[in-house]
């Protein structure tokens, strides 16, 4: 008998969903859980639910064993046991830390760690996998989260060990209050998530004791969106690709009105220095050196969000000619298909060591 099994991570916990396109009354399934290491952990026998989750207490990668059986020619007859292993999750250790506590803690997990800091009843979710004899870090943002199998997802974590320098992913809890599945770091129009954000990647940084002028920010499509707004609050640099630059031009809209659903109150609009970039540099008084990674094929991006970009840019008082690098690729698969792995980290690499034009002229 045909069937997928997907699992999905939601912080300590793995469900398994079972999706059999011929199921019959008599179907049944059982679920072994897996750890790549040590193999079967626990066994759950055969039941007529199709889900199933199990609670993790220690740090692994985990997948689900399923064994479908049905008797197709009635009780009487044979069963037949059909068995697939699910997709490998990894958990790694996590870390809850009180906003009033964060002075005690280090943030210096070489094996890396999620540290979920609760701040005034919000989680703010950071992976960070440190390199004690690097002074520099690598910051990554995550756009759209719809479909993801991990909660919180940290887009590109499986990079953290390849990065140069520390590595620190960072989570946006407005993209987890459904139906939103893209949040742009917004929050709400009293506490602007994105700049919570910042305040915390500053004290992590502090007690690193990495200068925000040795980050770069990376990240793609709303995560793009972020790096570079955060990027201007830390005065650092982003490497952003096929990114948005204005949240309200977003196609299809219907993210937009889900971003809306969550985080207005009646009556509220949202504010334009949190969804034009243009608009928050101006108002920041600073353009980060910037380079923007763009699938020529991605129309629209191109349309709808680059270029209204570059025309706002023609506005703005600040001076951002030295400061901004567009790069083009091409490939059919549009928007969502990222340049490579190998690309990707030569970017990283070569932007990380980009100097603010600024620091320039005043040496």
């Amino acid at each position: 008998m045909e069937f997928t099994a997907v699992s999905r991570l939601e912080r300590t916990t793995l469900t398994v969903e079972v999706t059999v396109p011929e199921v019959d009354q008599t179907t049944q399934y059982a679920y072994y859980l897996l750890e790549k290491t040590q193999g079967v952990l626990e066994k759950q026998f055969y039941l007529k639910e199709n889900t199933f989750t199990f609670p993790l207490s220690d740090p692994g990668t985990y997948a689900v064993q399923v064994y479908v059986r049905h008797w197709p020619n009635g009780p009487d007859g044979d069963s037949v046991t059909t068995v697939k292993v699910s997709n490998w999750l990894p958990l790694y250790p996590t870390k809850v830390v009180p906003y009033e506590r964060l002075e005690e803690e280090d943030f210096r997990s070489t094996e890396g760690t999620v540290y979920d800091i609760v701040w005034d009843g919000v989680h703010y979710e950071f992976f960070i996998h440190y390199k004690p004899d690097s002074t520099q870090a690598v910051i990554l943002g995550t756009g759209s989260v719809i479909g993801t199998k991990v909660n919180p997802l940290f887009v590109r974590i499986a990079w953290a060990q390849e990065m140069p320098g520390t590595a620190i992913y960072y989570s946006d809890p407005t993209s987890y209050l459904p139906p939103c599945n893209l949040g742009w770091g917004y929050g709400t129009n009293d506490r602007w998530a994105l700049k919570d954000i910042s305040a915390l990647l500053q004290k992590i940084l502090d007690k690193l004791h990495i200068p925000t002028g040795n980050t770069l920010f990376y990240g793609s499509s709303g995560g793009g969106y972020t790096s570079m707004l955060l990027a201007a609050m830390l005065r650092s640099r982003a490497t952003i690709i096929n990114s948005q630059f204005n949240i309200e031009g977003y196609i299809p809209a219907k993210c937009v009105d889900q971003l809306k659903q969550v985080c207005l109150k009646e009556g509220e609009t949202l504010l334009p220095e949190r969804t034009h970039a243009a608009t928050f540099f101006q108002q920041e008084g600073y353009f980060p050196p910037l380079h923007v990674v763009q699938n020529i094929r991605a129309k629209k991006d191109i349309t709808t969000q680059l270029s209204p970009f570059l025309d706002a840019l023609a506005d703005l008082s600040l001076d951002w000619s030295d400061r901004l690098r567009i790069e083009f690729y091409a490939d059919d698969g549009g928007h969502t298909a990222m340049p490579s792995k190998e690309v990707c980290l030569k970017h990283i690499s070569e932007d990380l060591v980009v100097t603010d034009p600024a620091d320039s002229q005043n040496m």
